[in-house]
């Protein structure tokens, strides 16, 4: 995909048209007039076409007086000595009647990069995309205090929308090894902040990656970010609710589906309900939880795998909906708390498959507190570590000696099967009598430096080979 880049960075404007690395734009022409259908901009002086503008270029066309952000962006289709031609059709972004028809009231701006959210909105304003855009955001601290933020512009399937962190060099940050993010201060990610205010996104098929996002917003259950837009996918980021509140979810899902969080790390304090709470179908892949008094509650059907849940109140993951079903499989789940798993209703439509998941610490490893259908609840290959109840309301699986115990390989093990979880490093110790599948990660990328991985599959380390070893060694 071909992909229309924008950039935010420092020490910009947002009045630019966002389109280049340039702090000012190429040129301004100002005091203007706009004519909205055609998206013709009469300049009241200079002369587009001797300065150099060419149809390569995009243009921002704004109402002069009070402008913050500009509410009009197009790519030039064409210029001559007094004017520049938009496209206000397809190449463009915003809502062309934002903008006023007054003889000389608006203004033209030519390229440069945009310097804070203030655009999201002023211009990414409820609307469907008639192109994809990727807005690259440098590292650095954009802060929004009590201004709350709503990515309202909503992408479709083929012209989504990507908000994209990097530190340097545009694309530095997607492969997640690159760079190490070690820091939320705004050097190695883009850090957006916010006090009391949240960011939302409401519109659809929109991806956030390689970002840093903090706030202590607790005016309402909806987290410090709350997402309704479906088809929404946020990626290697950092996202902490910094409140001692009920209210102070780290994110929010509901509404629309699915939402899918993949390698991001999302923290809350134990006060909160919930550090992530989604009530829609989604994905939770290779996510570090922490906090909050329920780690993450799922109450549409989810897929949360290799994931750690850590230092939570009461539960580390809690399931329910009669008409959802559940997979939690290769994740490490850890606290002085009552409940690893709970599940609080039991499927009516499908099932509930706990696999190759460490559960450790808690009074209860996996809570059936439904009262029956223990059927519904199928587990394999799990390791209960120094929890005083491994299995609670699932009765036939309650021997670990019997022949079903040892068939579904469930080990009960009180040996620490982890390196350093004090210091959240969820690596598998290697002398450990654990389950060789079971587990994830190590040390979250952005939690201090990546020093762990997956010990599954063909990334095991005991599937590593040994210097001289031509046997892989695999035990």
């Amino acid at each position: 995909m071909a992909w229309n880049d924008f950039y935010i960075q420092p020490s910009a404007s947002d009045l630019n048209a966002g389109s280049t690395t340039d702090n000012a734009a190429l040129w301004t022409y100002a005091a203007g007039t706009f004519v909205r259908a055609t998206g013709v901009f009469t300049t009241a002086g200079g002369n587009p076409q001797t300065d150099g503008v060419t149809t390569a270029m995009w243009a921002s066309v704004y109402t002069t007086a009070g402008a913050t952000g500009t509410t009009f962006a197009g790519k030039v289709l064409a210029r001559d000595a007094t004017t520049v031609t938009l496209d206000v059709a397809t190449l463009k972004i915003g809502v062309a009647t934002n903008v006023s028809e007054g003889a000389g009231a608006t203004t033209c701006k030519i390229g440069g990069a945009w310097t804070s959210l203030v655009v999201v909105t002023s211009l990414f304003v409820a609307q469907t995309m008639t192109m994809n855009a990727r807005i690259n955001i440098k590292a650095g601290t954009y802060a929004n205090a009590a201004t709350a933020r709503s990515f309202a512009a909503a992408g479709t399937t083929l012209l989504p929308i990507w908000w994209r962190g990097y530190k340097a060099t545009i694309g530095d940050l997607d492969d997640g090894v690159t760079i190490a993010r070690s820091l939320q201060d705004g050097v190695n990610l883009p850090l957006i902040t916010f006090t009391t205010g949240q960011m939302t996104i409401p519109g659809a098929y929109q991806l956030v990656s390689n970002i840093d996002i903090t706030s202590q917003q607790i005016a309402s259950a909806n987290g410090g970010v709350y997402i309704t837009g479906g088809n929404v996918k946020v990626i290697r980021s950092r996202i902490e609710n910094t409140a001692a509140d009920a209210n102070a979810r780290a994110v929010k899902g509901e509404t629309a589906a699915p939402l899918h969080l993949l390698s991001c790390r999302i923290k809350s304090t134990t006060t909160a309900a919930a550090s992530l709470d989604m009530s829609i179908t989604g994905s939770i892949f290779g996510c570090h939880v922490i906090g909050g008094a329920i780690g993450i509650i799922c109450y549409g059907s989810a897929l949360i795998i290799d994931c750690v849940v850590e230092s939570f109140g009461t539960s580390g993951i809690r399931l329910g909906a009669a008409t959802s079903q559940h997979i939690v499989s290769r994740c490490s789940i850890y606290a002085a708390a009552t409940n690893a798993i709970r599940v609080s209703t039991i499927p009516t439509t499908g099932q509930i498959i706990i696999a190759n998941t460490i559960m450790g610490g808690c009074t209860n490893g996996i809570n059936n507190d439904t009262g029956g259908n223990t059927n519904g609840i199928v587990q394999f290959r799990n390791h209960f570590y120094s929890c005083t109840n491994n299995l609670v309301g699932i009765t036939e699986m309650a021997a670990f000696d019997d022949a079903l115990g040892i068939l579904s390989r469930l080990i009960d093990n009180d040996t620490d099967p982890w390196v350093a979880k004090a210091s959240s490093d969820f690596t598998l110790a290697l002398t450990n009598n654990i389950d060789r599948t079971a587990g994830f990660p190590g040390v979250f990328e952005g939690q201090t430096v990546m020093v762990g991985y997956p010990d599954i599959g063909a990334v095991s380390r005991f599937n590593q080979p040994h210097f001289g070893d031509k046997s892989g060694g695999k035990y």
